[in-house]
């Protein structure tokens, strides 16, 4: 099991695979929550399933965080993705959920319709924060993963404040089969801010409503801004026609920003991308 050192933000420092599935299995069945402190680079056993940091049931409400504010590397392998809300942390629910200087590598392979998967956060339903982060996941949607939807490099689903800074993606998003919102960053978010954060990685799909380079869709509750930021791959998709009252509009993958819901109170400013389209 984990060690528990009180002066560390009092929480669990982990040093290997087999401490730190020893704490997300005690964290996932407990209503009290301690901080993970990584203290070396972890890989996963070959064959070992992850069960994500934090359940529907049970969310995540503390810290992960890297010790001496070092940064770790997170290897989770190649993973089969059959339930919603899966990442690093599955599913986050409180103001005071940090995640700093971390690296998570893998592959996880999509085989079922699901909702919410990200490199880092799968959902999260309060404020979050994830700081000098990088996802080196590549998502896959395999045939019987066709319908998922929010899904991104870094967090899937954002339902309350995501606050990213100096985060970043190189993990391939193909997600053929997706119904809607991918993004090289999040793929769905209400509320937050992204800035100083780069997605260098390719995001395709020939089905997906509301794709983009940085965010898949935004909502109309959204607050916040989108600062120096940059999408340095590919945004591949399908252009849709959709009915905006009595006109038609054409919906294009975006490399910023894939679709805005109605007038969402956002600023943007110093963005920078390759393609022919900020907004889709």
């Amino acid at each position: 099991e984990a060690s528990w050192n009180q002066h560390i933000d009092g929480g669990w420092v982990v040093e290997n695979a087999g401490q730190l599935m020893w704490a997300v299995a005690k964290l996932n069945s407990s209503e009290t929550q301690h901080n993970i402190i990584i203290k070396n680079d972890i890989t996963l056993p070959d064959g070992v399933i992850w069960e994500p940091l934090g359940t529907t049931e049970v969310p995540f409400t503390k810290k992960i965080k890297t010790y001496m504010d070092n940064s770790c590397v997170i290897d989770l392998k190649t993973q089969t993705v059959t339930s919603s809300n899966y990442g690093l942390i599955g599913f986050a629910s409180s103001s005071g959920v940090n995640v700093n200087n971390i690296t998570v590598k893998g592959t996880f392979n999509i085989e079922a319709a699901v909702e919410g998967v990200g490199g880092i956060v799968g959902t999260t339903s309060n404020t979050i924060s994830i700081t000098n982060t990088i996802s080196k996941v590549d998502i896959n949607v395999l045939e019987t993963g066709v319908s998922s939807n929010k899904i991104g490099g870094l967090v899937g689903k954002g339902l309350e404040t995501v606050n990213i800074n100096k985060c970043s993606n190189f993990g391939t998003l193909n997600v053929n089969g997706v119904y809607e919102s991918v993004g090289g960053l999040v793929g769905y978010l209400e509320k937050g801010t992204i800035t100083n954060s780069i997605n260098y990685a390719n995001v395709t799909s020939n089905t997906t409503k509301y794709i983009g380079g940085i965010i898949g869709f935004v909502s109309d509750k959204m607050t916040g801004n989108i600062e120096n930021v940059a999408s340095l791959g590919k945004v591949e998709g399908k252009t849709f026609s959709i009915s905006a009252g009595s006109n038609v509009v054409e919906m294009k993958p975006g490399d910023i920003v894939g679709y805005f819901d109605n007038d969402p109170t956002l600023t943007i400013t110093n963005c920078y991308y390759l393609g022919d389209t900020a907004f889709g």
